[in-house]
């Protein structure tokens, strides 16, 4: 039973059936400094006032029929950058804030992941390669193509990306600074607030300092998703298909919890402790930092990964179509650390390490 008062739904919100994609790469919605949530939608994305009205709907013109948009990623001015997939392409596409576009975008493979470095590079991981994109002067233009598919942005504008079973590291150049063999297949990074860079892999765990030397490997049974990174290190993450672990920041195993389903979601850290995760179960999860359950809410399909607003309201999609708003009965404070949830903060820059991060 359920340990604290059960949760309230705020509202919910259509917003179309979310692609295969989201189970790869499960990304939250993002929150602007004005509270506005932006969900990427069947063939297009939304933006919702925090009440849940509409505040507009972008359509994807070149997004193909039952793909849907997974990156939403807002930069430093204001603007939204999104994917499109094509039948055979992907671009990354920039959006005003009003929802105009002026057809600024860069097309290449399928889009893996979109982040926005420190400097405000925009970053389009695809099937083929990573690209840095300057849109400093208005227009959008390629300022170098690496290998790459997942990344993590450090405060120096260099990255940490996955390049095949590799681990690589890049200047803000983009200069090759090292490159590390993985032993295994692995899910995106996740930059810790030292720049350890944390990975969960097919079978392993993994903590890498920056200079690329190992610092611990911690052997799981099974499939280990990508982390969310509490203040003290404490990786919380999907784990052996069905559970979710939290692991210590010296590689211990300190508490897993078995859920109904698999996990695909990237659990969300609150300032109170707690964190918040889906399950392919139709539930939303909550427990307490020592992996207590507090309460669970159903739906009608797989859970996504959450976001938590400032004002603590829990943002999470679902594959029943809908984008809900949940509150918790007891205050969580919003989220809390350098990478608390997928991506990073609330705008899903994918920016870690050392400075702080909103």
């Amino acid at each position: 039973m359920p340990s604290a008062p059960p949760p309230v739904k705020k509202w919910e919100f259509v917003t179309g059936k979310p692609d295969y994609r989201m189970r790869n790469f499960p990304q939250a919605p993002a929150i602007g400094d004005d509270g506005t949530i932006y969900a990427g939608a069947s063939r297009g994305v939304f933006a919702l006032n925090p009440d849940g009205s509409k505040k507009w709907f972008h359509q994807a013109v070149y997004e193909a029929v039952n793909n849907s948009v997974v990156f939403v990623v807002l930069d430093d001015s204001g603007n939204i950058w999104y994917d499109e997939t094509g039948t055979v392409t992907g671009a990354v596409v920039r959006l005003a804030p009003d929802g105009s576009s002026g057809n600024d975008a860069i097309a290449r493979a399928m889009v893996t992941q979109i982040g926005m470095g420190f400097d405000s590079t925009i970053f389009m991981g695809t099937q083929q390669a990573m690209v840095a994109i300057d849109h400093s002067q208005g227009i959008a233009q390629v300022k170098w193509t690496r290998l790459g598919s997942s990344f993590a942005l450090a405060p120096d504008n260099s990255v940490f990306s996955l390049v095949g079973n590799a681990l690589a590291h890049y200047s803000s150049k983009g200069d090759l600074v090292w490159i590390s063999n993985l032993p295994v297949s692995c899910n995106a990074p996740a930059l810790g607030s030292d720049n350890t860079i944390y990975l969960g892999c097919y079978g392993k765990v993994l903590a890498f300092n920056s200079d690329s030397t190992a610092k611990w490997s911690l052997e799981s049974p099974s499939r280990s998703g990508s982390p969310a990174v509490a203040q003290d290190g404490t990786l919380y993450l999907a784990c052996q298909d069905v559970d979710v672990c939290a692991v210590s920041s010296d590689g211990r195993l300190k508490w897993s919890f078995v859920t109904g389903g698999s996990v695909h979601s990237i659990p969300a850290i609150a300032r109170s402790g707690n964190i918040y995760f889906g399950s392919s179960d139709h539930k939303l999860y909550a427990l307490d930092a020592n992996g207590k359950k507090r309460w669970e809410f159903q739906m009608q399909g797989d859970v996504f990964s959450p976001t938590i607003s400032d004002d603590g309201t829990i943002y999470v999609q679902s594959e029943d179509a809908k984008l809900y708003a949940i509150r918790d009965n007891e205050a969580n404070g919003g989220l809390l650390g350098q990478w608390p949830k997928v991506a990073g903060g609330l705008r899903n820059t994918a920016r870690g390490g050392s400075l702080p991060v909103k």
